[in-house]
């Protein structure tokens, strides 16, 4: 078989970031198929060569850089494939517990300093999955295709694992929206205290503004001042500054509401 099978497709066969791939010839078809795996704690990808004559079926092992036989049956290698498709599944529910953890500690306001962090990193790797699941059932759906014809290709089982592909993409998919609500709610909590802190920098300027121009008006190094005269000046300036805070005080919520109360009139207009 490895003397059929050319030399580009063999590269093809051999290299390990090589995407999901069929293709089809009168001489022998090849099907590579790659899905999410995780080694050392990282996301990566595998790939799965096979190529098929009329007879057989020969699957490419990286061991010995070579095709060996693996079965004369379609239902042999569709128990394999489905096997690898059943180990995606369970990295990609291990990728929605992280996501839930996420979102539940967004919504309960009990975020960690790191929150854009782990966000990142899930967004990264499940945009990555939902590529390869995406390419994946591309080329799933051109092997089946080529079959169609075939009385004794298994079908219904390759459709069963088309139809595993597909629901795990639209997962992704789902999840990656998600993502980006939380990341929108994040924001709005992030943008609203912010305004909460130049709405208080604000009012406390407000209302030290005019206690600051009083006393820097008093400071004056001049000899006609008010109050230079009075033998109590010092206590008549402290009270104004103390009328002058009340005032500022009471004066700002007022002005608010009377501001709201125009603006809602105008906006009911």
């Amino acid at each position: 078989m490895l003397d059929v099978v050319k030399d580009l497709h063999y590269e093809d066969l051999r290299n390990e970031l090589h995407p999901s791939y069929f293709f089809e010839s009168d001489e022998y078809k090849m099907f590579i198929i790659r899905l999410p795996k995780i080694v050392d704690d990282k996301l990566t990808a595998y790939n799965t060569g096979f190529t098929i004559d009329q007879n057989n079926i020969y699957i490419y092992d990286k061991a010995s850089d070579s095709l060996k036989f693996f079965s004369d049956s379609s239902l042999d290698m569709y128990n394999y494939i489905d096997k690898l498709v059943d180990d995606s599944i369970l990295i990609l529910g291990n990728y929605i517990e992280q996501f839930l953890v996420i979102e539940e500690s967004l919504y309960s306001k009990n975020l960690s300093s790191n929150f854009m962090d782990y966000w990142f990193e899930l967004k990264k790797d499940l945009l990555r999955i939902e590529r390869i699941y995406l390419r994946a059932l591309t080329m799933l759906k051109m092997f089946i295709k080529s079959y169609e014809t075939d009385e004794m290709f298994p079908k219904y089982k390759f459709l069963d694992i088309e139809e595993h592909l597909d629901r795990n993409q639209r997962d992704t998919s789902l999840i990656l929206s998600k993502l980006d609500t939380i990341y929108n709610y994040y924001v709005t909590i992030k943008n609203d205290k912010l305004n909460n802190s130049v709405y208080i920098l604000t009012l406390v300027s407000v209302i030290f503004l005019p206690l600051n121009l009083v006393v820097g008006f008093f400071g004056i190094n001049t000899t006609d001042l008010f109050f230079t005269d009075t033998p109590e000046g010092s206590m008549s300036v402290i009270y104004l500054l103390l009328f002058l805070f009340i005032f500022m005080i009471i004066l700002i919520p007022v002005s608010l509401k009377i501001y709201k109360k125009i603006f809602g009139r105008f906006l009911n207009r």
